[in-house]
């Protein structure tokens, strides 16, 4: 069978050639090309999926910084406002108990005692100071 077009023959053998054509890119589209094509919009999707979450956590970590700048300055405020100040009645009652009983002297009961006191005295400033 020879068909001829303005000069070009045309035969079984390129109608067969033409047919093998379909048939394999066919085949390799549904084999190869649709699990390649498959495996590589799921890999987007993921690379997509995790640049949005480390989007989403440098939004989260740059909120939390700000947080804690925030409460930084507070806390400097607070610290700014409250601090101690040179009490003169502070050092005289220190060096009245020095004077009184020698640090060599005081025995380890003696300390106890007195820190505890400290300890009360400091407490109740912190509780005025708080209400």
């Amino acid at each position: 069978m020879n068909i001829t077009v303005s000069g070009i023959g045309i035969n079984a053998t390129i109608l067969v050639q033409m047919l093998n054509f379909w048939i394999a890119y066919f085949v390799l589209r549904i084999i190869l090309f649709r699990p390649v094509y498959r495996f590589i919009s799921e890999r987007n999707a993921t690379e997509e999926t995790l640049a949005n979450n480390i989007a989403g956590h440098k939004k989260a970590i740059a909120q939390k910084e700000a947080e804690r700048r925030q409460l930084w300055q507070k806390c400097r405020a607070y610290f700014q406002k409250h601090k101690p100040s040179d009490d003169p009645m502070g050092h005289l009652a220190l060096s009245q108990i020095t004077a009184i009983a020698p640090p060599s002297a005081l025995t380890d009961a003696t300390r106890k005692q007195l820190v505890d006191e400290t300890y009360a005295i400091i407490s109740k400033r912190l509780e005025r100071e708080n209400d």
